[in-house]
């Protein structure tokens, strides 16, 4: 991967978005990449353009980013984005064994949240297996966009999700929401909370997004209320 290969990850090419209760406090972020002196730079088309091996490679050093965070927070939960693809190869699965191992990575302070952006492959029982050790170790587990892309229903099927996160619809991003994507997003938490999966509302802009996200029962919230325009910290700011 030319990136990895040029351009080492860095601490700095991420930034740390709040994760919050209906009061406004949790200590919990998404690490996102958003590389420094990248003007016009979309995350959606970048990693579009990523192969499966590319991916697979940034989704490993993304996990060694997180343990970085973890030493400088260990109080933080710290969620981490990857492929569907990297959650169903196992080199991703060896290498998150490797860094607990060692003592580097806090899987009870890790979410992995798994991007909804193209279809999972069948688990193999290594894998499931592995996902639910280190569950049992207190990571989570996440489905991200959750209603607005492919669902992973076979995570769900084998009882392998912790969170779902859920995009705040709005029409052409001014308005408050109508009443059918009310009628969904109820539906989708009324169904997290029949499999006793916790929300996460994305997208909270305004205190109207966050009443109404109370309102509709929704458990936590992540947006620009809460991070706005400065969301980059150094490694030991948080």
């Amino acid at each position: 991967m030319i990136m990895l290969q040029k351009n080492k990850l860095t601490f700095d090419d991420f930034i740390f978005q709040k994760i919050v209760n209906f009061q406004g406090e949790q200590d919990w972020v998404e690490m996102l990449y958003r590389p420094v002196n990248k003007e016009n730079f979309s995350a959606e088309t970048f990693f579009k353009k990523m192969s499966s091996n590319d991916q697979l490679l940034f989704d490993i050093a993304a996990l060694k980013i997180v343990a970085k965070k973890q030493k400088a927070s260990p109080e933080v939960l710290v969620s981490v984005n990857i492929s569907p693809e990297t959650l169903s190869n196992n080199l991703f699965w060896n290498k998150a064994y490797e860094l607990v191992s060692c003592g580097d990575l806090n899987p009870s302070k890790l979410c992995v949240e798994v991007l909804e952006s193209g279809s999972l492959r069948d688990l193999t029982s290594y894998q499931i297996k592995a996902i639910s050790s280190l569950r049992a170790q207190g990571m989570k587990l996440a489905l991200d966009d959750f209603g607005n892309g492919v669902a992973h229903w076979e995570l769900l099927k084998h009882d392998l999700v912790d969170i779902v996160k859920i995009p705040n619809n709005k029409v052409n991003n001014e308005t408050a929401l109508t009443s059918s994507p009310q009628k969904f997003l109820t539906s989708l938490v009324t169904f997290a909370d029949s499999l006793g999966l916790t929300t996460v509302l994305e997208g909270i802009e305004t205190h109207d997004d966050l009443e109404e996200g109370v309102q509709f029962g929704c458990h936590n919230f992540q947006g620009f209320l809460f991070s706005g325009s400065s969301e980059r910290q150094s490694v030991d700011s948080f």
